[in-house]
């Protein structure tokens, strides 16, 4: 079990483990914290805002910031605690919203005849002949401010309306969440359990330097240290990868071993069963000598994702529906409680959705809060025509459609992903938003860029915090406040960044490739042109299959859909931590995992989290 509020974690045999002395002050947001995390808020911000433009990508920095604001604070004399640390380390994360205007830049200045409005991103010329001080684009920086924050505030309410519920369940232990907040807990413990983490996390160090090192050398010949592809040198319609991420070994170390393991097995029958059978008879095609990323993304748009989604959205009514039937066959007695532990551990769509209307009703904030943000976006749909050529109240409906039953989809699937299984899936959304929007017609790129949503990341983001807050006994109150802190200097960092690199660099460029622009372009435009849907026979029996399955067998729904989900070179490398776990859990005991496993599994995450950084400058 995870420790009490405000409480350390014991060590079994050490006799002497003593608490850090209690400290006069119990300060939790204070000058000192906010100021170093409004300045990692901006670098963090410009890091992530970099990678994410040019790769696609981007890191988390919690862990680091534990480190920083722990050695920086306690060298004054009346030292820190940990919800300073805490709400320090919360507030500086950075907040990056490049998506929306970088896109919309690179379409309006590339795409013949794309002509998207002037309050979503200036003229043709002003784009190429204009400069960053440019009137004209005072009211697009407006919009894509104001269009972002209120996604996010309407993420966090949901957050806070569903906050209750989704930390009580065992499974949802977030856990790079969980690592920042153990981190925290153990630098205030006694200095032989900081040495015990800080070893682990030199080891963290030391490996993945060692790897990127490695990665350096061999990749001028085309090699790769960390990164095997064997898709192309397999026979047609089959694939196979693997990574070697020391982060993602000792993530799925920390989660329920069951997703893990089950990853692994539907994995290889997913990429080296299914696919090949598909193949043979026609029902997929595989791209012309295909890697795995190529192969990856045509059997997600083409197959696996309508299953996928019936497994996170329907196998948990099945599994329900059975063991309810198989208790009204027994008696109490004969009631098998594990069943019903699995049920109660893990979160299920049923009571997740009533809990997410029931909690904005039982706080009036809350409730009238998502109202407001939910009139925002329905207003601002009609008034600049996003729709068009539909009537008004045909774009109320859309917007409300996409506001209300789709956001809650996608923000049970998010919460399922990264509570459970430690991963930002995103790629889901796209068949809860792009394909409706396609499905009824809509073309052209103003309606799949500008549509209305909320941030479900934010929701993730704002729960696992809170799930920090647990460990370290910080305020709820004081979690948000610092939640809040951060959105504003990053965004406007994010913007001037966006603004920056489009007029003094320009991208994409050699010097500024834009992959990640590039990537969204490519996905946009796929359902701006003529879209994709979602294939109900597939979707219906992956939940049914999948359901059944798991109500009789000793498997992970999750597992099988995010093995669906996620590229072939992730479902072997995340059933290390599994394997270990178990035997681990067998060997020193299931204590000996929250006492000494998890410490070491969370300084391997630090320690490749800090390398990372340090490497990406170099």
């Amino acid at each position: 079990m995870m420790p009490e509020k405000g409480q350390p974690t014991e060590f079994a045999g050490d006799s002497s483990f003593e608490e850090t002395p209690p400290l006069k002050s119990k300060r939790i947001l204070t000058a000192r914290g906010i100021c170093l995390a409004i300045f990692l808020n901006i670098v963090y911000t410009l890091i992530n805002a970099y990678l994410g433009l040019n790769f696609g990508m981007g890191m988390g920095f919690g862990i680091i910031t534990v480190l920083v604001a722990y050695v920086l604070f306690n060298r004054r004399g009346e030292g820190s605690n940990r919800q300073e640390v805490t709400t320090a380390m919360v507030a500086s994360t950075g907040f990056v919203m490049y998506y929306l205007l970088s896109l919309s830049i690179y379409i309006q200045a590339y795409v013949p005849g794309a002509n998207l409005p002037w309050w979503l991103v200036p003229s043709q010329d002003v784009l190429l002949y204009g400069s960053i001080l440019d009137p004209a684009w005072i009211v697009p920086v407006i919009f894509h401010f104001v269009f972002v924050i209120a996604g996010t505030l309407l993420g966090i309410v949901i957050a806070l309306a569903l906050s209750e519920l989704v930390l009580a369940r065992k499974k949802s232990v977030f856990p790079f969440y969980t690592a920042s907040g153990v981190t925290i807990d153990t630098c205030f413990q006694s200095e032989t359990e900081s040495r015990f983490m800080f070893k682990w996390l030199g080891i963290g160090v030391l490996l993945t330097f060692i790897q990127g090192i490695i990665n350096l050398l061999v990749e001028p010949f085309g090699y790769s240290a960390t990164d095997w592809d064997f898709t192309p040198f397999l026979p047609t319609g089959f694939a196979l990868g693997f990574m070697l991420n020391i982060s993602l070994m000792a993530v799925s170390y920390i989660i329920d071993p069951k997703v893990s393991i089950t990853l692994l097995f539907a994995g290889i029958i997913t990429y080296l069963v299914l696919a090949p059978l598909l193949t043979v008879t026609g029902l997929f095609v595989p791209p012309p000598s295909p890697t795995g990323m190529d192969f990856y993304f045509d059997f997600l748009f083409n197959f696996s994702l309508s299953p996928a989604l019936g497994m996170m959205l329907l196998s948990s009514f099945v599994v329900l529906g059975i063991h309810k039937l198989r208790a009204r066959l027994k008696t109490k007695e004969e009631i098998d409680p594990e069943p019903k532990s699995e049920i109660r551990d893990s979160l299920g769509f049923g009571e997740y959705t009533q809990q997410f209307f029931r909690g904005l009703g039982k706080k009036p904030k809350l409730g009238v809060s998502a109202l407001l943000l939910l009139a925002f976006f329905v207003i601002l749909t009609v008034v600049v025509d996003l729709f068009s050529p539909y009537p008004f109240w045909i774009s109320i409906v859309i917007a409300l459609f996409l506001m209300i039953p789709v956001a809650v989809i996608d923000v049970y699937i998010l919460i399922k992903f990264v509570g459970e299984a430690g991963l930002g899936m995103g790629i889901q959304r796209l068949a809860f938003y792009e394909v409706p929007l396609a499905s009824v017609g809509l073309s052209g790129y103003l309606p799949f860029l500008a549509y209305p949503r909320l941030n479900p990341f934010a929701t993730t983001d704002l729960l696992g915090n809170l799930k920090i807050g647990e460990i370290t006994g910080t305020p709820k109150g004081a979690i948000l406040k610092a939640q809040l802190l951060k959105i504003l200097p990053g965004s406007i960092t994010s913007i001037i960044f966006v603004l920056a690199a489009w007029y003094f660099v320009g991208f994409p460029s050699e010097s500024f490739p834009a992959i990640g622009v590039l990537q969204s372009y490519a996905i946009v435009t796929l359902f701006a042109t003529w879209g994709v849907g979602i294939n109900l026979v597939t979707f219906l029996v992956g939940g049914l299959l999948v359901g059944v399955l798991a109500a009789f067998a000793p498997i992970s729904s999750l597992g099988v859909a995010l093995a669906m989900f996620l590229p072939p070179s992730y479902f072997i490398p995340f059933s290390f931590g599994g394997f270990i776990r178990i035997y681990s859990d067998r060997k020193l005991g299931k204590k000996w995992f929250q006492e000494r496993g998890q410490i070491i599994a969370i300084g391997f995450i630090a320690g490749a989290a800090i390398t990372q950084v340090i490497m990406a400058f170099l």
